[in-house]
């Protein structure tokens, strides 16, 4: 086999080892809604797909040391007052909240803030 052809193989092997092992993604947030605090972030439904959590799945979300359950659902009534859910905006990324409380007051948010999302810890 020659170089080239090894080296490409290679890249291919550790860009798929990348891949298949991505047990979390880093976005940010990209707004905040004034009236109910909501999260508006860079993560999307394919990010979400690609680490395994699905609708109707809790995952972890991590903000500046604090965690909290999140619940991956379609509307703010698929969780109790005060619970966390999350669901898809009309361009694909993901809104983060807080049912009837205000998520970005609760974790002191700032717009660009980092957040990443796992898989429940």
């Amino acid at each position: 086999m020659n170089i080239k052809l090894r080296t490409g193989f290679l890249i291919l092997v550790f860009l798929f080892s990348l891949h298949a092992s991505a047990e979390s993604v880093t976005g940010t947030i990209n707004s905040i809604t004034e009236d109910y605090g909501n999260l508006n972030t860079s993560v999307t439904a394919s990010q979400l797909d690609e680490l395994g959590i699905l609708q109707g799945a809790n995952y972890t979300l991590k903000h500046k040391g604090t965690k909290v359950s999140v619940y991956y659902g379609s509307t703010y009534s698929d969780v109790s007052n005060g619970e966390w859910v999350s669901f898809v905006l009309d361009d694909g990324t993901i809104r983060v909240a807080r049912n009837f409380e205000n998520a970005g007051a609760t974790l002191a948010a700032v717009v660009g803030d980092e957040i990443t999302i796992s898989n429940l810890e």
